[in-house]
């Protein structure tokens, strides 16, 4: 429920800050500048720094909310963050059927992008 309310808070301040963008990009002596004063090139250069603060961001809530996650199951399972973490991540290797398996539902490529599906 944590983690929802985490998601939850973001979302908003997403919103808020495409809210507060959509007022205008700054003011020049009493008159607002927006979006669509600003030249193609302008406008792209602003898009790639917001997107890359959305991404930024984006990272940053991400490690938090995977942080407190940690921090709540190693709570639970009194152990330590470190081997919650450990547990978490690990990878098993796949047996011999499984990659036959995998492989046999993949060879035929009916995927239609393409890619191959995971097992």
């Amino acid at each position: 429920m944590k983690i929802f309310n985490m998601f939850a808070l973001v979302f908003f301040a997403l919103i808020f800050s495409s809210a507060a963008s959509a007022q205008g990009l700054y003011s020049i002596s009493g008159k607002n500048v927006e979006m669509k004063d600003l030249s193609p090139a302008q406008q792209l250069q602003l898009f790639e720094i917001e997107y890359e603060s959305y991404e930024k961001t984006k990272d940053l809530i991400n490690g938090f909310i995977l942080d407190n996650y940690l921090v709540e199951e190693a709570a639970k399972q009194k152990k330590s963050k470190d081997e919650v973490a450990k547990k978490v991540f690990e990878q098993k290797e796949p047996s011999e059927k499984e990659i036959k398996k995998w492989y046999e539902d993949n060879k035929r490529g009916d995927r239609q992008d393409g890619a191959a599906r995971a097992p």
